[in-house]
């Protein structure tokens, strides 16, 4: 009887199919007051103009929100604000486009991004955990076989990253928007490639 200790990887391409899009709106002046009210302002005309694509402001969560001071060497004190929102929803190019294309068009000052993410990371996860459980079997076989013997069992079974995996929900779709065909090419883009791996250590027992 002895211990085979295997490590087994197990790893897949996915296409991303949720969009987390930030949008950050932000002024900087001499007063706090007017620089609030610009991002403020900013923020409430932005909703109103995708309320006309189905977005509603239930659909919208805001993340960051502050007006501060900050030391520029040129003006001594500089008031800054800015006001971050954040739009969950299914990979839609035509949708993203649209968004950024009122930013544009509004003459808006903000920083625009989107973030693509899995929605059954979870999921993906426990499958390729299985799938190199499976790979670290038949390598234990093959070795124990080599040697006259046979796997028995486990004896212990341990995940070799400290990723934390976590579950992006998918909120509800975002339904009868304006196509925006401004843009015919960059509507047809495709979601990235996101690489999802386990690697696991197990030890075998043979006999």
């Amino acid at each position: 009887m002895g211990i085979f200790e295997i490590r087994s990887k197990a790893e897949r391409e996915v296409v991303a199919d949720i969009a987390e899009i930030s949008i950050t709106f932000k002024s900087s002046g001499t007063r706090t007051d007017k620089v609030s009210g610009n991002v403020m302002d900013a923020c409430e005309r932005f909703l109103g103009e995708i309320a006309e694509l189905g977005i509603e402001p239930k659909d919208v969560h805001i993340t960051d929100d502050v007006v501060s001071s900050m030391y520029n060497y040129r003006d001594n004190e500089k008031e800054d604000a800015r006001r971050r929102i954040e739009i969950i929803m299914a990979i839609d190019m035509q949708l993203i486009n649209s968004l950024r294309s009122i930013l544009q068009k509004g003459e808006y000052d903000f920083i625009f991004s989107v973030e693509q993410k899995i929605s059954n990371k979870e999921e993906i996860h426990r499958e390729l955990v299985k799938e190199a459980l499976l790979n670290s079997r038949k390598s234990a076989g093959e070795l124990a076989e080599s040697m006259g013997m046979k796997v028995d069992s486990i004896e212990s079974m341990e995940e070799m990253s400290d990723e934390l995996y976590l579950h992006c929900e998918q909120e509800r779709g975002i339904a009868d928007y304006n196509d925006s065909a401004e843009y015919p090419r960059s509507n047809e883009l495709g979601a990235k490639m996101i690489k999802e791996e386990a690697e696991i250590r197990v030890k075998w027992k043979i006999v």
